[in-house]
């Protein structure tokens, strides 16, 4: 997940082509303990493995964040609520995942 820098030396006659895998996406499903979405609230994505990279995303109304164009990796998702409910979830080049997160409370508050 580092940036990945190289000198390439190219003639007049070359080129270079670079092919790069798709993103994956996660859907993230953060809901209290009574089934109810919970909304407006940080979730946080960060690789695993002491890799440097997280980001973040806020859920909405129904409680489901979305995030895009993920590298393939394994990650730690984590609701910013009380309890910090969290998963781990591997993902591949193109996949499309959906992961829940249960809360303590019910009702739908954080």
């Amino acid at each position: 997940l580092a940036p990945l820098e190289r000198d390439l030396d190219l003639g007049a006659d070359q080129t270079l082509t670079l092919e790069l895998g798709a993103g994956a996406e996660l859907e993230i499903h953060l809901v209290a303990r009574d089934g109810v979405g919970v909304g407006d609230q940080a979730v946080v994505i960060e690789a695993a493995h002491g890799r440097a990279f997280s980001t973040a995303a806020r859920t909405d109304t129904a409680g489901v964040a979305r995030v895009r164009g993920l590298p393939a990796h394994t990650y730690r998702v984590v609701a910013a609520v009380a309890g910090q409910p969290q998963v781990a979830v591997a993902l591949a080049a193109g996949d499309r995942r959906v992961v829940e997160l249960r809360t303590q409370s019910a009702g739908g508050t954080p």
